[in-house]
């Protein structure tokens, strides 16, 4: 529920600090999958297998946090294009606190 997610607005973040949205994307196929690979630890709950392999999970994503998403940057974008943006940022900055979060909200 989008209810229990506080907005990075509501923290005073503007997510256009964090994410480009100026430039152009033609190719919308990257994901926002994390890189680092941690050791396995029940701190961080990757020795769980939906964990350490999101994309073989099976789910239905939440409709109302979809548009949260979507609509972060203040105009809105399709979640494919919202995936390959946080990726994008990500790639630049993987320890950034925001970014990691806006990621594991999309998973």
């Amino acid at each position: 529920f989008t209810s229990t997610w506080l907005s990075v607005t509501a923290k005073k973040i503007n997510i256009t600090d964090y994410m480009d949205f100026n430039s152009s994307i033609e190719d919308f196929s990257l994901l926002p999958f994390c890189e680092i690979n941690f050791e396995l630890s029940e701190i961080t709950l990757n020795h769980f297998e939906g964990m350490s392999e999101p994309p073989l999970l099976d789910y239905i994503a939440e409709k109302g946090l979809e548009e949260v998403l979507c609509k972060l940057s203040g105009s809105y974008y399709s979640m494919e294009e919202m995936a390959t943006r946080m990726k994008l940022a990500m790639i630049k900055n993987e320890s950034n606190w925001v970014i990691s979060n806006l990621a594991a909200l999309y998973w």
